[in-house]
Formats: structure tokens, sequence, C-alpha cells
């Protein structure tokens, strides 16, 4: 797993860090060694192209985690046994699911009493969310969407 991670993380990443970093970090210190900008100005194109790059990661990282998931099920779809599994996978969960909606409230209206089944409909929403690509899905929209430049605005002050 850490060679898997090493490369999705190490390629990309890090040569859109680099790239999106260090030319403008450049072009900013030689403007104000020719006393073009003051400190204060310095500062402040140093933190807008700090996030600016960190944006960047951001998009390569979640283009990275998409191109990744369309490879997996592109694979997956060729791949029989593949299929069967991710369907078992699915439609037990789904299954599960529809117990825990439908069922267990019908039992508990005719008064029978129903032990709870602990995390299991967690992780039937989890199973259910990877078998349709919510990590792709979620990392474009939603709450992670644009979170490493959030996060760099925040600990920069902006």
């Amino acid at each position: 797993m850490g060679g898997i991670l090493a490369k999705l993380i190490t390629g990309p990443v890090l040569t859109a860090l680099a790239g999106a970093l260090l030319g403008p970090i450049e072009s900013i210190y030689k403007q104000y060694v020719a006393g073009q900008i003051s400190k204060e100005q310095l500062a402040e194109k140093l933190q807008e192209a700090l996030v600016d790059a960190f944006k960047d990661v951001d998009k390569t990282f979640l283009d990275s985690i998409t191109s990744t998931y369309n490879t997996f099920i592109t694979t997956a779809a060729q791949n029989p046994i593949m299929t069967r599994a991710w369907s078992i996978v699915l439609y037990s969960q789904l299954f599960v699911l529809l117990w825990h909606q439908l069922a267990i409230p019908a039992l508990a209206t005719l008064g029978v009493q129903y032990k709870s089944s602990g995390t299991t409909v967690d992780w039937a929403y989890a199973l259910v969310g990877l078998c349709i690509g919510a990590p792709a899905l979620v990392s474009r929209i939603g709450p992670a969407a644009n979170w490493a430049g959030d996060a760099i605005k925040k600990l920069v002050g902006k």
C-alpha cells in the first residue's frame, strides 16, 4: 500500500506543488530584492502564492483520485468476478439499509423488541457509498471540495 500511496502523492502532487510554488516565489523574491515591493507586500504576495499553490495541489490530488477510481471501475466492469463481488456487496448492503429503514420500524410498531445492530448501518452506508463512487464524487463537491485552499487560508489568516 505504501508504494501506491507514495506514487499517488509524490508524483502528481509534488510536481504540482513545485511548479505552482517555486516560479511565483522566485519572481516575488526578485521584485523584493530589486526594491519594487515592500516587506509587507512581499509577505502578502507570498501568502497569495502559497494559497494558489495549495489550490493547484488540491486540484491535482482530486484529479488523481478521480483517475484512480475511473481505472478501478473500468477494470472491475471488465472482470466478471469483480462485477459479481461488487454486485453482491452493493445489493446485500442495500438490503441491510432497507431492513433498518422499513422492517425494524414495522416490527417495533407490532411491539416486537429488536436489539440494536450496532454499527451495521454505518458500514452499510459506507460500503454502498464506496460501491457507487462516493470518494471521487465527494471530493469534487461538498465539504471536501477545495479543502487545501481553505485550510491554508485559515493558517495564514486570510
